[in-house]
């Protein structure tokens, strides 16, 4: 006899026991001769054992079948399964170890071993704190990574009981970690519309798996389901309408986005929904960033400041100087050669427009330099015939500055012409 120092549930009589043999029926108390039953982690119609595998060390999660005659619905969930589980490979689905039959008396089960997954359900976690948007989209894009996983498989697997009681956040990694695959490919048969692995949960079933159908769309709605239960704190099945719609949009306030992806997720009608996991995680990734806080709205760092333009070379700066002083100078006389524009009196009691005198033709034109040399409207003329000037372009000189920059262009172009004709002619 073997003393052991961690009490565990003899696998011949359920009793508590220390020692091999059990103490109380003088059994054998592990189950299958290997695993320890160290504590109950869940279930319904399977229960859910924490175990010990003595030939490895290691700690798992056993899922026990019963194995009841004439219970071929039964029998059929838990090796659909089991045949389901050993096909998958992906994070965030537990791996399915090995899985045998084992008998009791005249009790018989089918035992799934899968890995233990440390940590609590997020049923269990919903119920001592609270969701922010920014968190429960990170648990869809998790969850839809899974999704776009097995429903791209051939042929696609359907989970249809997804619900926070069987989602575990690791404790370590606090990855998401999607169990129970009782109800996978499984038809609605049970009356009684309660949590079952067999049928899915009332409030997370779509529509159409009450009728029996099912398909990948049916496991997007039992995803948006699950957001407005986190972010409400209400299950879904209370928020339902006759129609079997969820009022969920009261309850909770989010970007125009996200309302977008939760519609799109739990459309009555699976054609109004997204059409497959992939596309849903696309638009979730693009309501994220109507989020505060997402990696994607941060501040960008200001533009940095443009570098002051260098200072112009003495010679520019002087020449840049004169043409701005010719300019004034020009101004100065037009203005000079102005008269005194008589307008009314503002305060007139009444002001004719009519009245207002019309400046002269030359006023206008010294009030606006691009008119001059239009005194009068022009009259139709060949290229032949110039513009006459007018009297105050015949007596208005050439600035010296300007005379000066006009002979130096002049002279720099004849040059530089001459230049090109001799090497031309070289």
């Amino acid at each position: 006899m073997t003393a052991q120092t961690e009490p565990f549930t003899c696998a011949a009589c359920g009793e508590l026991t220390t020692a091999r043999p059990c103490l109380s029926c003088a059994g054998e108390p592990l189950l299958d001769g290997r695993y320890r039953l160290l504590a109950v982690l869940g279930g319904s119609r399977a229960t859910t054992w924490r175990a010990h595998d003595t030939v490895t060390g290691d700690t798992v999660a056993l899922k026990e079948h019963p194995w009841r005659p004439g219970d071929d619905d039964a029998q059929q969930r838990a090796l659909r399964e089991a045949a389901t589980l050993s096909e998958l490979s992906h994070p965030g689905i537990p791996r399915l170890r090995r899985h045998f039959f084992t008998r009791h008396g005249r009790h018989r089960a089918l035992c799934l071993v899968e890995d233990h997954i440390p940590g609590e359900t997020l049923q269990a976690r919903t119920a001592r704190q609270r969701w922010s948007a920014a968190e429960v989209l990170d648990m869809l894009e998790a969850l839809l990574d899974t999704l776009v996983y097995l429903h791209e498989r051939s042929p696609p697997v359907i989970h249809r009981d997804i619900k926070p009681a069987n989602i575990i956040c690791h404790a370590e990694t606090g990855a998401l970690v999607l169990i129970d695959f009782g109800a996978v490919q499984a038809a609605v048969t049970d009356p009684d519309l309660g949590a079952s692995t067999a049928a899915g949960t009332f409030g997370y079933m779509a529509p159409e798996q009450l009728q029996g159908r099912a398909d990948p769309r049916t496991d997007l709605y039992s995803l948006g389901a699950l957001a407005v239960a986190l972010l409400a704190r209400q299950e879904p099945h209370t928020l339902l309408d006759h129609q079997h719609r969820i009022q969920w949009a009261a309850h909770v306030s989010l970007p125009p986005r996200t309302i977008a992806l939760l519609t799109g997720l739990l459309a009555a009608d699976p054609d109004e929904r997204f059409p497959s996991a992939r596309a849903a995680r696309s638009a979730l990734r693009a309501s994220r960033s109507m989020l505060d806080g997402r990696p994607d709205e941060r501040l960008q760092a200001p533009a940095p400041a443009p570098a002051p333009a260098p200072a112009p070379a003495p010679a520019v700066a002087a020449l840049e100087a004169m043409l701005r002083r010719v300019v004034r100078e020009e101004i100065q006389e037009q203005l000079a050669r102005q008269e005194p524009l008589q307008l009314p009196v503002l305060v007139q009691p009444a002001l004719d427009p009519m009245a207002v005198e019309i400046r002269p033709a030359e006023e206008t034109a010294l009030s606006y330099p691009a008119n001059l040399g239009m005194m009068q409207p022009r009259a139709r003329r060949g290229w032949w015939q110039p513009q006459p000037m007018t009297q105050l372009e015949r007596r208005r000189p050439t600035h010296p500055a300007v005379q000066l920059v006009l002979t130096t262009g002049l002279f720099i172009t004849v040059a530089v012409t001459l230049q090109v004709l001799l090497l031309a002619l070289i």
